[in-house]
């Protein structure tokens, strides 16, 4: 039972990670042309969200199988950055950024599941069958007009039944304040809306991940056979 969740996991994790590297390979191309007093600031605003969110999704896949709890952190991380660079990226093909969207925003479940639980896996279904309903929900309780849609990317290329539902929560409700702005009368003096906000602080956790966990020991993922069980009674 723990191989195929394992597999289903990683593969997703790997996935999301492969498709945010080819988004973040176009804009940062597309940015290379720029005078170079622009270019890193250009990068930092188009590029970094794809670059950061590919490295914390091979991050949480390579720490799945023995650290999972590392692995939901940088999963969750990687999601929210993602969410935040699917925001209107101009530089990258909409095939390529929509299937890029929507690989980050479904991966962190299949991991958040893994090790197969009761708990894990009740609640990875009940917050995506809260995705499927969404239509019928929102007729009855009014979505915030942040949470109505799918990515912005260009809404009149995505299809209406993908538009109806928010595949991105819950990673919206946290990039949401940097993606569409702080509300009025907030941060006036700061740049609320630059995605730094977002991508610097993932960047730093996904190091901490990374540096911190190479000193633990590590969980051993066998299951106890009887012999074992049997030495342990004795």
């Amino acid at each position: 039972m723990r191989g195929p969740f394992y597999l289903a996991a990683f593969g997703s994790l790997v996935l999301a990670s492969v498709l945010a590297v080819a988004a973040a390979g176009f804009a940062t191309a597309h940015e290379l042309p720029s005078p170079n007093d622009l270019r890193i600031g250009l990068w930092l605003h188009d590029a970094a969200g794809w670059t950061v969110g590919a490295a914390l999704f091979l991050l949480a896949a390579a720490r799945l199988a023995r650290r999972p709890v590392d692995a939901w952190v940088a999963a969750f991380a990687a999601a929210v950055v993602v969410t935040g660079a699917s925001f209107n990226p101009l530089s990258v093909p909409r095939t390529l950024a929509l299937a890029a969207t929507i690989a980050g925003a479904l991966a962190p479940w299949p991991a958040l599941a893994f090790p197969p639980s009761r708990r894990g896996l009740a609640f990875v279904v009940l917050n995506l069958a809260l995705v499927v309903a969404a239509p019928w929900i929102a007729q009855i309780v009014p979505f915030p007009w942040w949470l109505r849609g799918f990515a912005p990317i260009d809404p009149l290329t995505i299809p209406s039944w993908l538009s109806a539902r928010p595949l991105q929560w819950p990673w919206i409700v946290v990039a949401a304040p940097v993606v569409f702005g702080a509300p009025a009368g907030c941060c006036a003096a700061l740049p609320a809306s630059s995605p730094v906000w977002i991508t610097a602080p993932a960047a730093l956790l996904g190091f901490v991940i990374w540096y911190g966990g190479r000193g633990r020991p590590r969980v051993p993922v066998g299951r106890r056979g009887p012999a074992g069980s049997a030495m342990r009674r004795g």
